[in-house]
């Protein structure tokens, strides 16, 4: 059973790592291209 659960709680942690992830390469790209317009 505690293994279930940390199981879980690996999968929401990587979820949020890999939004944030995301959001930060947005971010930058979006950078990107305002500093080239």
């Amino acid at each position: 059973m505690p293994n279930q659960i940390l199981q879980v709680d690996e999968n929401m942690l990587e979820t949020k790592l890999d939004r944030l992830v995301s959001e930060k390469v947005e971010q930058l790209l979006n950078a990107m291209l305002d500093a080239e317009a």
